[in-house]
């Protein structure tokens, strides 16, 4: 906004205040820079905190889905890493055996072949019904946490087994770990956690305040 020049001298007679005039030298040491009015974008940096913390869409409990003992362990202690198909531990349980007999029942290399007489296993409706109904013995045996590898060691001695052998359905590092051997467990019960730390997010508190000042898609710079 210019000022009339009639207000810069009457400035310098209010009481109380004087003029004072400053050399280049000492405005330089002030720091002080002047410039001519314009239109400017005005940038202004926001200095927040962060935390890293798992990307909650990574993170994977394991529960017991059965009534048991832990028999054996192969991971001890969180910050350990294991990959996907490791084995974490072994829990004893016979109320497994019952689904495993279903399955068995349901294959035709064993039980199953009993259920379609020779005069209609050749059709395509039996062999479709077969096959479906092996399927599904085999999806109840995975929502159960068998491993493939225990289920093809099942099928392929035909013998239900006592324990069940828990493998790690992805990989990436324990952060939670509260199995001890030889506990019991039960259905529900939290028996470790494990985190893909491949990709982590950053939770920032904002102020109210500089709320209004972040747009998506404004550059971030994160220093740890």
């Amino acid at each position: 906004v210019p000022v009339p020049k009639v207000e810069q001298r009457e400035a310098g007679a209010v009481t109380g205040l004087a003029p004072v005039s400053l050399g280049s030298e000492s405005m330089r040491r002030m720091g002080y820079v002047s410039s001519s009015a314009q239109r400017s974008r005005l940038d202004r940096t926001v200095r927040l905190p962060a935390r890293i913390v798992a990307d909650p869409t990574r993170v994977r409990p394991i529960i017991s889905r059965v009534d048991g003992f832990v028999t054996s362990l192969h991971v001890w202690s969180a910050g350990q890493r294991v990959s996907r198909g490791q084995p974490l531990m072994g829990i004893y349980s016979l109320g497994i055996l019952s689904i495993q007999q279903q399955y068995l029942n349901s294959s035709p290399a064993y039980g199953g072949k009993r259920f379609y007489p020779p005069s209609t296993r050749t059709q395509p409706e039996a062999v479709e019904g077969a096959t479906e109904g092996v399927d599904r013995s085999k999806l109840r045996l995975k929502d159960w946490d068998f491993s493939d590898e225990q289920i093809a060691r099942i099928e392929r001695t035909g013998s239900a087994e006592d324990t069940l052998e828990m493998a790690s359905p992805v990989s990436g590092y324990i952060t939670s770990y509260t199995v001890v051997l030889g506990q019991k467990v039960a259905p529900g019960d939290p028996l470790l956690t494990i985190t893909d730390l491949s990709r982590v997010w950053a939770e920032v508190d904002v102020f109210e305040r500089e709320v209004p000042l972040l747009k998506e898609g404004l550059p971030v710079v994160l220093e740890l």
